[in-house]
């Protein structure tokens, strides 16, 4: 059997619209000291970047290989105006910790903080708590 899963970042864009980052290039790592999502190659130009740094926080979200397709519909289609969750066709669900929304067909959300670390090219988050 082989394991497939899409880590999608959830925000919200300065407008307040939910904003969907398909993004696989994470990584986890942690002790007694926390639990940390390091994401490699999160470029300043994007607007998941940008809301990380506004904002603070984001949610990962992990979902199965039949969600491939509505990933990609994220990435074709996300207009400032653009509610990335319907264009995905995700369902928001209230975070408990943050204010950025979970995708609720998720199997396993993460729910972060800006961490300390090199925010030019990664993103180190302090996980808050796991939803699943």
């Amino acid at each position: 059997m082989r394991l497939e899963m899409r880590n999608n970042n959830a925000g919200l864009k300065e407008n307040g619209k939910p904003n969907v980052c398909f993004h696989s290039w994470s990584s986890f790592s942690g002790d007694e000291g926390g639990f940390f999502a390091i994401m490699p190659g999160l470029g300043r130009d994007t607007r998941t970047y940008r809301s990380i740094m506004r904002t603070g926080e984001f949610c990962v979200n992990f979902l199965g290989h039949e969600y491939y397709d509505a990933c990609i519909k994220t990435v074709q289609d996300n207009a400032d105006d653009a509610d990335e969750f319907a264009v995905g066709g995700f369902t928001p669900e209230e975070s408990t910790d943050i204010k950025a929304p979970r995708i609720a067909e998720s199997f396993l959300s993460l729910e972060c903080t800006l961490g300390e670390g090199d925010t030019t090219a990664v993103a180190v988050l302090s996980v808050l708590r796991t939803i699943d």
